[in-house]
């Protein structure tokens, strides 16, 4: 799944890579004239460096996902900007590179020499921030978003999601059950986005441009992402959810599988619905499900749910990259191929009330993460 351009190795290719200026401090410059000598980093320079180590997981090749005024950044202009912003003090992108090298080396160091391998470079950059990578981050120029994603275009036609969850159970006939039965079932989650989802993910603006390729052929030509785009009235429903899957699940063949999604949304009132949700593998929609939600009250709030078990195609596709585990780098390059899309339509008007694009990585922690951002178009 391309999130971005590909941003080149973190070190010397990076002259390669357009330079783009984050701020007024242009923290992209290449020769850091004017600043200290990357050897010398105070505490509270180290103290920033850290934690943004911890806020922009690595990317590999790829561009980090978060736009300013939907442009896309390498992951070391985000961390010198963040510096910036902590501190006060410049460094460069190529200094942060230098620095997280020169943590790697002294990292290596310590370890001792491993039999019979040599790392270097871009090799030895995991081991820098292993410590705590965990894909969510703190968005640091924006306040927090309310405890549900609030995903609205006016004011009359409000839309919240509340819950989204892609999870596996396995079920084992001969094993006793809490309840009682004699059919254990097990539940891993796969990716999530709670109720009480809250910092440190934040709601950002990303350019729809960015993703348009990955959603570019549907099999009728006119719900494409582009297309939807193109001829809705409400262009501030479009989000794209980035998901960090939880992939550390042993998948048991004697044991029975089966692959859900559930879903949770509130509405501004009781409305007929179409959701309609299209699988993506090369750009191409592969497969499509429709679905005809019924709402229902709860609390005096209007809510509707999607609820259902993937097909044979989706079964296969998640069962075929569960057995790439433990080698994420192979999971993530199949997870480069896929995408999801879903639309709400009212089905009486044909007014489309949301959309979310999905894009899927395999988290390289414990547990899984989750982004959400606002598509928007911008000037070319």
């Amino acid at each position: 799944m391309t999130s971005g351009a590909g941003e080149g190795s973190e070190d010397g290719s990076e002259k390669n890579v357009k330079q783009e200026n984050v701020d007024s401090a242009n923290l992209s410059t290449e020769d850091g004239n004017g600043m200290d000598d990357d050897g010398v980093w105070s505490s509270d320079i180290e103290v920033a460096f850290k934690e943004a180590m911890e806020i922009y997981p690595p990317c590999g090749r790829r561009k980090i996902i978060l736009p300013d005024e939907g442009k896309m950044y390498g992951r070391n202009e985000m961390i010198a900007r963040y510096i910036y912003i902590k501190t006060g003090k410049k460094r460069t992108r190529k200094q942060v590179s230098s620095h997280i090298q020169v943590l790697a080396r002294r990292t290596d160091r310590e370890k001792g020499p491993t039999t019979g391998t040599t790392r270097t470079g871009n090799s030895a950059l995991g081991d820098v921030a292993a410590g705590n990578r965990r894909p969510q981050k703190v968005d640091i120029l924006r306040l927090v978003h309310p405890s549900t994603y609030r995903l609205k275009g006016d004011d009359s036609k409000d839309l919240r999601m509340c819950e989204y969850e892609i999870f596996a159970t396995q079920s084992s006939i001969g094993s006793v059950s809490d309840d009682g039965s004699d059919t254990q079932v097990l539940k891993h989650v796969f990716i999530s986005i709670p109720e009480a989802a809250v910092a440190p993910s934040a709601v950002e603006d990303l350019s729809i441009g960015t993703i348009l390729p990955d959603f570019e052929n549907s099999k009728d030509g006119e719900t494409s992402l582009a297309h939807l785009y193109e001829k809705s009235n409400h262009k501030d429903n479009f989000f794209l959810l980035k998901f960090w899957a939880d992939a550390d699940f042993h998948l048991d063949q004697t044991m029975d599988q089966k692959y859900e999604l559930n879903a949770r949304f509130q509405l501004d009132q009781n409305r007929p619905l179409e959701v309609t949700t299209q699988v993506y593998s090369f750009s191409k929609e592969a497969m499509r499900k429709e679905q005809n939600p019924q709402c229902f009250e709860e609390n005096g709030r209007t809510y509707f749910e999607l609820n259902w078990e993937f097909c044979e195609y989706g079964k296969g596709f998640i069962e075929r990259l569960l057995l790439l585990s433990p080698n994420k780098d192979k999971m993530n390059v199949v997870l480069q191929h896929f995408a999801m899309l879903t639309y709400v339509k009212d089905s009486t008007t044909g007014e489309i009330l949301i959309v979310l694009a999905q894009m899927f990585e395999v988290s390289r922690t414990e547990g899984h993460g989750q982004n959400v951002y606002h598509l928007i178009q911008t000037s070319p």
